[in-house]
């Protein structure tokens, strides 16, 4: 039994290493050895070996089996009262359901957490795997624009950010509640919000985090048609993402750079279209259909502006349209109603003509059926 134990933990220190090293596979077989040894003994460190194979399935995207190997880990921590690691089990589970675009089975999770999570007295482990919970649940409430939930969540965990005196937190939050506001349509709070985010990021010397803060701060400037404002701070946004690879937010800093351009220039609003959606293409792999697909529906409602614009009536009202599909499908309230007030008072289209151009956007984006 002592041999069994010994090469157990050689086993799982050795995975460490692996998984520490990005070496996932490894990682998995590794601890799938372990597993084997498990069945004949039963070891202390079963539910850390579950655990860990979980992180190396979820690195992996590998969504359901993550899951399983959490629940795993789960049970066995509560069975020894091991609380703090039940709660990462659980904080793990919650974000598999996110990374499958399923938001409110996410925020059921984590509402399962909390019941487990003791009111008094927490240890500083348990206060900052009780902020990472608010600010989780939050994060999926904003995926589907629960304002209320988020709001709540966003502010417990900006509060126990204060507590916890982390700024990094505290940043996180604030753009959190900026971006919230900024849902409900209150742009001067959450302009306010931004702004504090963006000077807590900027003493941390965090670009990437000012980078987010900017792309919402251009945003708001759109609708107060302060232009060039929003330009400059859409451009260093994507300056910003394309340093750090990041071809998802460079995609959406180009399509609101594209909606700037439709004033001045629409060839121009039509390139940085374009460029936006081959961005989406390289990055498809790497984000979930949902998020490429919405932002696909941006594009789509800046070409229907633009053809608008042009007087090529039937193609405003075709990419309008489609935009509107997108944002229904995706439960997407805020962008729905744009669109629709854009559809709204797009010129009417002149049957006479039919234009043969095809929308091939989502072709190559490999969203259609």
């Amino acid at each position: 039994m002592q041999a069994n134990f010994n090469l157990i933990e050689t086993l799982f220190e050795k995975a460490q290493g692996q998984y520490s090293h990005k070496d996932y596979s490894a990682t998995i077989n590794t601890l799938k050895n372990s597993i084997k040894l498990l069945e004949e003994d039963k070891s202390p460190l079963k539910g850390q070996i579950s655990f860990l194979l979980a992180q190396a399935y979820f690195a992996m995207t590998q969504y359901r089996k993550a899951r399983k190997s959490s629940e795993e880990a789960k049970k066995y921590f509560l069975s020894l009262n091991q609380i703090s690691n039940a709660i990462k089990s659980y904080h793990l589970i919650s974000q598999c359901f996110y990374h499958q675009g399923r938001y409110e089975k996410a925020i059921k999770v984590y509402q399962q957490t909390r019941k487990i999570l003791h009111i008094n007295p927490l240890s500083a482990e348990e206060k900052e795997l009780n902020f990472q919970i608010h600010y989780s649940v939050g994060l999926a409430a904003q995926q589907i624009q629960a304002i209320h939930i988020q709001k709540v969540h966003f502010l417990r965990s900006f509060f126990i950010a204060k507590k916890l005196e982390n700024p990094e937190y505290i940043a996180q939050s604030l753009l959190s509640l900026g971006i919230c506001f900024f849902q409900k349509q209150k742009y001067i709070s959450a302009k306010k919000l931004l702004i504090k985010a963006l000077k807590v990021y900027h003493q941390l010397g965090n670009s990437h985090g000012k980078a987010h803060i900017l792309l919402f701060l251009g945003q708001i400037y759109i609708k107060n048609d302060e232009l060039q404002r929003a330009y400059y701070s859409l451009r260093y946004a994507y300056d910003q993402f394309e340093r750090f690879e990041d071809r998802f937010n460079q995609a959406n800093s180009l399509v609101y750079l594209a909606l700037i351009s439709l004033k001045v220039d629409t060839n121009r609003s039509q390139s940085l279209c374009n460029e936006s959606s081959e961005l989406l293409i390289k990055q498809s792999s790497a984000h979930s259909e949902r998020n490429s697909e919405i932002t696909l529906g941006k594009i789509h409602m800046v070409f229907g502006l633009l053809y608008d614009q042009t007087n090529q009536n039937d193609l405003a009202h075709s990419y309008i349209n489609y935009s509107m599909e997108i944002f229904e499908k995706y439960h997407c309230k805020i962008e729905y109603q744009e669109a629709l007030n854009i559809h709204t008072n797009l010129k009417p289209i002149d049957h006479s003509y039919k234009s043969k151009k095809k929308n091939i956007l989502s072709f190559k984006l490999g969203l259609t059926t």
